[in-house]
């Protein structure tokens, strides 16, 4: 698609079937912007940018009339007297907000607005550039005017052009029925100049129909993710398992057959296993090193147990997927969970396509930033969004991005909408929020895990160190080339454990900083002993090796978590007294001596701030008329030092959570008038009959001062 630096596309969707847009240019000049507004050059020396400078366009271009080159675009807009504009108030609608806090909203919006006048237009550009903006011509009414219709109808189209009023698109949007107009904005930096923005087509063009199909929630983060990884769409799936339960429904039916790799997350492959069981499509595993063809077909059963399946060698992925065209899936883990197994990518993607399968890649380890599939050749990625793009260990997701626009992705996308397996719109805000510090997460976790393989490589306990970025791993060189910069290689790793199952198990119980739990991608660092939740799991010995430690790194100081790990390798129990230096190098009566002072202090500290906060019978008491009163309910405004309790309701009052202080506020009508404007006179006989109790001025009663109140 060939759209140059100087226009914007146009998606209209008019009555047509799915994925079949017509396709347009608009120059950018005729979109009205601070940049192309007649007054650009006096903006631009005056430093105004954003939604002000565009307010300011429209107006001074409002203010030409038939001179403008907009005018027509302004004469089929609506007028104030047609229909109400976001920043004008009829007195009608204003009577409705007495009395809640849209009102002071309502208020401060004005004076913002009369102030941004004031100070920009009024005492700035009236000022600095008379020629274009000369003393009286423009108002405040029209300044607001142009700022309910910037409100309402300006685009953001990047950088380079700033907010912009789009007439063909509003024309579009307001003037056609049943059409739904994308505005997009060209990629300057492209040398191409390829359009790279990514819509989430609903299931309905046009429309919201249902929030199951159709949700606008979600398409933010799903803009995010597609456009990280490099594809033309996201879709957000309630989980990963997810994600992979509607590719195996959309890609796969009966007669096919889904080539999957043995080392890979269990169950991930044990699903595929078993739906694959149920609607008749042959199995296959490979393994993605070596190894002769082992076919699990289903129409036999296969006596032999999942233990048996890993340890037979697997076939090269060549021979899985064979010559017979019946391949429409071939899935790739790389690295593989928990071994960190590689795939070449771009060989498996090459002999795939060759015989007309799809493969998608779970990327959910690397993440894009590590590696990027789709430019390798795959047709899907795959992520749990739980893990790495969250990165916060708060949101159970799941992601699949298309390369491609096509009957494959729509069947994807028709899965998700009929299987119902959605994201929440809470959980995809918490995604978005997590995704902002993907990079600098990442780039952390993937440093500190080349440290620790390193270290760990060279421990005496330690009998290989399974990590991709590391020279010695058989998969290193097709890592390094799969890497997005060549240094990058993900946060996760195993480690085998000399002394088998017992001596793994035990270093997970001495971890004081590593937390031993089933997850990866957060902040905090994790491990587990695999074998022991995927023999559960699956009913017995899965394959994995007993030694294996599955270390998910996090942002934790990498030395501290390199220590963490050496000495539970060598069986050392960490106290607390071992987290802090000055204890360092002490004698041992001297160190213990120092822990229990410490402990001691820390215990007071405790203590004392649990008393501040204690309840209210425990605070210091002072005596008002022969009555004890707690400290913290004295009145300290036209009482203070009186000792007297905010509970007396002789002095004291509270209407609408606004306390009332008789000996401060003055006389209780004239404070309800002043507090609350525009508090009608039943109401304030109301509220003064309801409290016959409360007296002022003249009614006041003398306060005995008796100290201790303060």
């Amino acid at each position: 698609m060939g759209i140059d630096r100087y226009h914007y596309a146009v998606y209209a969707k008019r009555n047509l079937a799915v994925d079949t847009p017509v396709v347009t240019a608009i120059p950018k000049a005729a979109c009205l912007s601070a940049r192309t507004c007649s007054v650009a050059e006096t903006l631009r020396e005056a430093r105004l940018g954003g939604g002000l400078a565009l307010n300011i366009a429209i107006m001074h271009e409002r203010s030409l009339g038939e001179g403008s080159r907009w005018a027509g675009y302004f004469a089929v807009l609506p007028a104030r007297g047609e229909r109400t504009l976001p920043m004008f108030w009829t007195s009608a609608q204003l009577a409705h907000l007495r009395g809640t806090d849209l009102l002071r909203h309502v208020t401060e919006d004005a004076e913002s607005m009369r102030l941004d006048f004031r100070e920009n237009v009024v005492d700035g550009l009236c000022v600095t550039h008379p020629d274009a903006f000369p003393p009286g011509k423009h108002t405040l009414e029209a300044y607001m005017e142009a700022a309910s219709l910037a409100a309402s109808r300006a685009f953001f189209i990047g950088e380079e052009c700033g907010e912009a009023l789009v007439p063909w698109a509003d024309m579009f949007n307001h003037k056609t029925d049943g059409e739904r107009v994308h505005v997009l904005g060209a990629d300057d930096d492209d040398d191409d100049g390829r359009i790279t923005t990514v819509e989430s087509a609903p299931a309905h063009p046009g429309k919201n129909v249902y929030a199951r199909p159709d949700n606008p929630t979600y398409v933010q983060a799903e803009a995010v993710i597609a456009a990280l990884d490099g594809g033309v769409g996201c879709a957000l799936f309630s989980s990963g398992m997810a994600a992979a339960c509607g590719l195996a429904t959309a890609l796969l039916k009966h007669g096919d057959r889904c080539v999957f790799p043995r080392h890979s997350y269990f169950a991930c492959r044990e699903y595929f296993r078993q739906h694959c069981a149920r609607i008749g499509c042959e199995f296959r595993l490979y393994d993605c090193r070596k190894g002769r063809l082992h076919e699990h077909l289903n129409e036999g059963a296969d006596p032999r147990t999942d233990e048996e399946l890993w340890r037979t060698e697997g076939s090269s992925v060549e021979t899985a997927i064979g010559t017979d065209g019946k391949t429409k899936l071939v899935w790739i883990e790389t690295p593989a969970n928990p071994t960190w197994d590689v795939t070449d990518v771009r060989r498996v993607c090459d002999r795939a396509h060759a015989f007309g399968a799809s493969v998608c890649v779970d990327n959910t380890v690397l993440t894009p930033l590590c590696c990027a599939p789709i430019r390798l050749g795959a047709d899907f990625v795959m992520h749990s969004a739980t893990k790495y793009l969250n990165g916060h260990s708060d949101v159970v997701a799941g992601a699949v991005v298309a390369a491609v626009d096509d009957e494959r992705w729509g069947a994807v996308k028709s899965a998700r909408a009929m299987n119902g397996g959605i994201l929440g719109s809470f959980e995809a805000w918490l995604l978005l929020r997590g995704m902002r510090t993907l990079h600098v997460r990442v780039q952390r976790q993937c440093e500190s895990a080349l440290y620790l393989a390193k270290r760990l490589a060279a421990h005496k306990n330690v009998s290989v160190c399974l990590y991709q970025g590391l020279a010695s791993h058989p998969g290193h060189d097709v890592a390094t080339a799969q890497s997005t910069d060549g240094v990058s290689f993900g946060g996760m790793m195993s480690m085998r454990v000399k002394g088998g199952a017992d001596a793994a198990k035990s270093v997970c119980g001495l971890c004081k900083i590593w937390v031993p739990a089933t997850s990866l991608g957060g902040v905090e660092s994790l491990i587990e002993h695999r074998a022991t939740l995927e023999g559960g799991c699956l009913g017995g010995d899965s394959g994995v090796p007993d030694d294996l430690l599955r270390l998910s790194v996090g942002l934790e100081d990498p030395e501290d978590l390199w220590i963490d790990l050496k000495e539970a390798l060598e069986g050392k129990k960490r106290k607390d007294s071992d987290y802090f230096p000055d204890l360092a190098g002490a004698k041992p009566d001297a160190a213990a001596a120092a822990a229990a002072e410490f402990d001691r202090k820390r215990k007071a500290e405790s203590a004392a701030i649990a008393g501040k906060r204690g309840h209210h019978k425990d605070r210091v008491r002072v005596t008002v008329d022969g009555v004890g009163a707690p400290v913290g309910n004295v009145c300290r405004r036209g009482c203070a030092g009186r000792g007297v309790p905010v509970s007396d309701k002789s002095v004291h009052a509270k209407v609408k959570g606004v306390s009332y202080c008789a000996r401060s506020d003055g006389a209780f009508p004239d404070w309800l008038r002043a507090r609350f404007p525009g508090i009608s006179l039943d109401d304030v006989e109301a509220a003064v009959a309801a409290r016959p109790e409360l007296r002022w001025g003249e009614r006041l009663p003398p306060a005995t001062a008796n100290g201790g109140g303060e």
